[in-house]
């Protein structure tokens, strides 16, 4: 499991022995190769697999066939979140849809031992919102999930939704009659039309 707060870890490692017919335990040469370079064998190892070949020469420079020894170390710490408080404006229709990224705090953004921040998946309890939530700041939970599905601890934030979209009058058309002999007209004035995203009963 990797060290808090790094992607690696460190543990010694007990070399590969080898017996020979005709050299002594002391006369055998053991050697190694990391699949992650060149590096000592006590020296941290990343998250993910890491295969040390070993082989073992004898005085005579005859050397073994390799074996392979895996070494895995895993991810287990969770990312942190840190999330930002949003204002989201209604659309036409009175929708308005939350991108859980956007709850990334800019100044102190969310972040994980291995993952990149550009590489971890952001979620919100609530992407979507409508007219009924313009009375006041809605809660939602937004957490971060990292490259081997480690979650992060969940924390709220408040999206606050906003109608700024002003309401469409339509006026009927324009009414033209002559009265005869100066008597009054009877008209009929119909009233012109009023559509907004969110209030449908405007008169």
């Amino acid at each position: 499991v990797n060290e808090i707060g790094a992607c690696e870890a460190s543990f010694p490692i007990v070399p590969a022995t080898a017996t020979d017919d005709f050299s002594a335990d002391g006369d055998i040469t053991i050697s190694f190769v990391r699949s992650d370079g060149q590096l000592a064998i006590n020296d941290p190892f990343q998250v993910g697999e890491t295969v040390i070949t070993w082989t073992a020469t004898d005085e005579a420079g005859n050397v073994s066939e390799s074996c392979e020894q895996l070494i895995k170390v895993n991810d287990a710490e969770a990312p942190l979140a840190i999330a930002q408080d949003i204002t989201l404006e209604l659309d036409v229709d009175g929708f308005v849809i939350l991108l859980p990224e956007d709850l990334n705090n800019a100044v102190t953004p969310s972040s994980d031992n291995c993952t990149p921040v550009e590489e971890l998946v952001y979620n919100a309890s609530r992407t979507e919102f409508n007219c009924s939530d313009l009375e006041a700041p809605v809660m939602v939970f937004f957490t971060v999930t990292d490259a081997t599905g480690n979650e992060s601890t969940a924390v709220t934030a408040e999206v606050t939704v906003m109608d700024a979209m002003a309401p469409v009058l339509t006026c009927g058309n324009a009414i033209q009659q002559t009265s005869q002999s100066g008597q009054a007209l009877l008209l009929e004035v119909i009233p012109p039309s009023v559509l907004d995203n969110c209030d449908t009963d405007l008169s």
